[in-house]
């Protein structure tokens, strides 16, 4: 439930609830190794002034074990950039703490 919960925060744009579903401990987000919350505060909003109408389709979570989950599914957002909606396929790995808190978020191929 936190991942589609993490989603749904992600679609309204409110970092204030994406990042309570992060661990203050985090091990990694993407590129990015032990992210501080300004580290990912700041590429979230570098996100939304690139693009906008984010959302996550035909999602599908399959559990690895307690800890650890691949999202499945389709992302698609509006580009400034290229000024097109782009579609992409995703994979995404989360590994949770104890807590439930996310400590590790990456691409999984």
């Amino acid at each position: 439930q936190n991942i589609h919960d993490l989603l749904a925060a992600e679609e309204s744009q409110n970092f204030d609830a994406i990042y309570s579903y992060f661990s203050p401990s985090m091990e990694q987000y993407w590129d990015i190794s032990y992210p501080t919350r300004e580290e990912l505060e700041t590429r979230y909003n570098d996100t939304w002034q690139k693009s906008s109408d984010a959302k996550h389709y035909n999602t599908e979570i399959e559990k690895i074990n307690e800890k650890m989950y691949v999202l499945k599914g389709t992302f698609q957002y509006f580009s400034f950039k290229k000024q097109e909606t782009r579609t992409l396929p995703i994979r995404t790995f989360f590994q949770f703490d104890e807590n439930g808190k996310i400590v590790i978020t990456k691409d999984y191929r």
